[in-house]
């Protein structure tokens, strides 16, 4: 009889196939006193990484359990699925793209789990790759051990995914996250959890976060995109308005902002006045700031281009 895990990775992957042997290297070489399942959410991504994840399945059958798909679901049902499908008492994060350093880490977070029940998430430091590249001083790289408010959480989205182990009791009913309005599931998971308890940051680094080509984080802000976001800005709103109505507010006029200047940029201007005036019947306050901010900016920019220059007009 098999025993039954204390621990169900949560796993979501879609064309991961340059990085998923290293996500799941990251939890086969995790060290613990009880039992840990890998539950995989593969997405139809059409490349290798199904390949990839039955190889490791058919090794690991008493660990990995696949869920492959006949057709694309989606990011947030691809997720539900997988936490829907886990049976450990305590529920870790990894995504495809994401990996573990510390053959501790999973032991390290149940135990302070185990010893701290007001506790719903913990998490810690993560590396942060760039398109390959080290991004030093990364947020992700220096946060403090301690507390983190619902305020600070989503003002500052400083929870690295890959760190998280949360509380499976606490995800009363994940459905909640197919809510279509949503588009960082992440940020709306962990204010979820923080109605259940506390969210509390460990201090050692002990996994990396990856940005590359196929990163949601790196898509382009068009007209899309931006519907996007404000609809995920209304979703928090009604949930969270009268604890976090300032953050969502600033939010929501930082996206505004962002999308006229582009629209003026592409020389679509009826598009960037319409939205700056949108902001400015809003919060007219925002906008000086932003407008201000725009104007020291490009003077800082002017008088720094007019140093290199006389100095460049005293070399020989």
């Amino acid at each position: 009889m098999i025993p039954t895990p204390k621990v169900s990775v949560c796993m979501i992957t879609f064309r991961h196939a340059d990085f998923i042997s290293e996500a799941i290297e990251g939890i086969l070489i995790q060290q613990t006193k009880f039992e840990v399942e890998i539950i995989i959410g593969e997405d139809f991504g059409g490349d290798e990484t199904r390949i990839i994840c039955e190889q490791y399945a058919n090794k690991y059958p008493d660990k990995i359990t696949l869920l492959p798909s006949s057709e694309n679901l989606g990011m947030m049902k691809n997720f539900v699925r997988t936490v829907e499908n886990a049976t450990g008492s305590y529920i870790a994060l990894c995504e495809g793209d994401d990996y573990w350093t510390d053959p501790l880490k999973l032991q390290k977070q149940v135990d302070f789990m185990e010893s701290n029940q007001d506790v719903s998430l913990c998490f810690h430091n993560s590396e942060k790759i760039i398109y390959g590249k080290k991004e030093e001083n990364s947020v992700f790289s220096l946060l403090e051990v301690g507390e983190y408010t619902p305020a600070q959480i989503l003002k500052n989205f400083i929870i690295p995914t890959a760190s998280v182990v949360f509380r499976k009791k606490d995800l009363v009913d994940p459905n909640f996250l197919l809510d279509p309005r949503i588009l960082f599931g992440d940020i709306c998971l962990w204010l979820h959890l923080l109605e259940y308890g506390k969210a509390v940051c460990l201090e050692d680094n002990m996994s990396v976060y990856r940005i590359h080509t196929g990163s949601v984080t790196t898509k382009k802000l068009d007209k899309l995109q931006f519907q996007k976001y404000l609809n995920h800005y209304d979703y928090l709103s009604e949930k969270y308005s009268a604890t976090l109505g300032d953050i969502i507010n600033t939010y929501r006029n930082t996206i505004f902002w962002v999308y006229s200047m582009t629209n003026f940029r592409q020389k679509k201007l009826g598009l960037g006045f319409f939205h700056l005036l949108q902001i400015a019947i809003r919060s007219p306050l925002f906008v000086l700031k932003q407008l201000r901010d725009k104007i020291k900016l490009r003077i800082t920019n002017k008088l720094v281009k007019d140093k290199i220059s006389i100095r460049k007009s005293f070399t020989f």
